[in-house]
Order: C-alpha cells, then structure tokens, then sequence
C-alpha cells in the first residue's frame, strides 16, 4: 500500500486555502455548525491547491462547483423513478 506523502505548507499557503474554504463555504451556504461539510468543503480546497491552483477565487468556485455537482449527483440517485 501506498502511503502518502504529507504536504508541508507556508503559513501564505494556508492564509490562501482558508480564505478560499471560506469563499467557498459563503457561495455554498455551509452553516458554521454543519462540521461534516465544513470539513469535506476544506479537504476539496487542499486538494485543488495540492493539484496547482493558486488562484483562490478559482479554487473557491471550483469547490463549490464540484461540491454542487455531487450533491445534484446524490439527489438524483435517491430520487423515485416514476413507473
């Protein structure tokens, strides 16, 4: 098994990240007491600066973006197909 390789990064780095995670978190209306998908909103901007974005309004909408797509995905999964 692969284990994987822990990230090291600036304190500018991570001023980034969290300013992203919290334009993301705005435009999604995560309230701050839903950790679960505060949580899975801050991963998803880790992992967009840990693929190269550095923009943060980029990686703001992106996550948001992604995370709209997967939620849309489950509804329409648990939705009732008429017969």
């Amino acid at each position: 098994m692969r284990r994987a390789r822990k990230a090291i990064y600036s304190r500018e780095d991570w001023n980034l990240m969290e300013h992203a995670h919290r334009i993301a978190c705005r435009d999604l209306h995560v309230p701050s007491t839903s950790l679960d998908e505060i949580h899975r909103v801050a991963r998803r901007v880790m992992t967009l600066f840990d693929g190269g974005l550095r923009d943060e309004n980029l990686i703001a909408a992106t996550a948001a973006s992604q995370e709209r797509f997967i939620a849309d995905t489950l509804s329409l999964r648990h939705k009732k197909v008429p017969a």
